[in-house]
């Protein structure tokens, strides 16, 4: 259904409207996602009741792309950079002041799900964006965004610094969940360098995995190893090739539209 959907968008989405208008469709489709992980850590609604956890983790939207923090944390920070896009594009006020608190929202959401993917990915694109500021020479924004951020530290929920701190110690981690992901990758590794040809097959990367390390049942928590698992080093390498075409065709339209100022 995914490859449908974007295979449709990318012979259909042929104008900036056009593009204008997915973008604004997504960043208002977050405000469900956001505002349901804020309720749920505001009223306490927690995996489990929150009873016997180290570490409290939000309940997920209810849905099959966001049911747990974890994929609600990651549809969010995919949305988002839609939202800065149309910040950055936007002329009038009420509708720059509209996409900020959408933004605001994502990235609270983002936070209240303890979701240390999340925060990676929140640490990637301000940096990615601060390098972008300063390119554009707009030094004022730039030391801005860092104000803002280091303003918002005190505001982080309880714990929260510790619990991203188990990301360079892994053995700090009291949930156990940090451990448990740490010893499924070096499974994978291994499964991987067992089968380098073949892999496991298509889907099969949790059999594969049960194989050396026993009835786990739990994917591998890294894409990469997954792809390598299920297809093997080539089909690892064909992975890793197309996502590298797909930043190259993004970068090549970027730099064709440089030339054009409406666009």
């Amino acid at each position: 259904k995914s490859l449908v959907v974007f295979w449709l968008l990318s012979n259909s989405l042929n104008t900036v409207t056009q593009f204008r208008k997915v973008a604004w469709a997504l960043s208002v489709m977050a405000l469900p996602l956001a505002v349901t992980a804020v309720k749920n850590y505001v009223t306490g609604t927690y995996v489990g009741g929150g009873v016997g956890h180290a570490v409290k983790r939000i309940m997920g939207y209810g849905s099959n792309l966001a049911s747990n923090p974890n994929d609600l944390a990651l549809m969010l920070c995919e949305m988002l950079p839609f939202t800065v896009a149309l910040y950055l594009v936007s002329r009038k006020p009420t509708t720059r002041m509209f996409a900020v608190a959408i933004i605001v929202l994502e990235v609270t959401a983002v936070i209240v799900t303890f979701s240390r993917m999340g925060f990676l990915i929140l640490a990637a694109l301000f940096a990615m964006y601060q390098v972008k500021v300063f390119k554009r020479s707009v030094l004022g924004v730039a030391i801005g965004m860092l104000l803002v951020g280091i303003l918002m530290l005190p505001f982080l929920p309880s714990s929260y610094i510790d619990h991203m701190l188990t990301i360079l110690d892994v053995d700090s981690d009291p949930t156990g969940s940090a451990q448990v992901r740490w010893a499924d990758m070096n499974t994978a590794v291994d499964v991987l360098l067992t089968n380098p040809f073949v892999g496991g097959g298509v889907g099969m990367d949790e059999l594969a995995i049960n194989e050396v390390a026993g009835k786990v049942w739990r994917p591998v928590h890294n894409a990469y190893l997954r792809h390598g698992v299920e297809l093997g080093v080539f089909g690892l390498v064909l992975f890793v090739w197309l996502l590298i075409s797909c930043i190259k065709s993004a970068s090549f339209v970027y730099r064709r539209c440089q030339s054009v100022p409406a666009n």
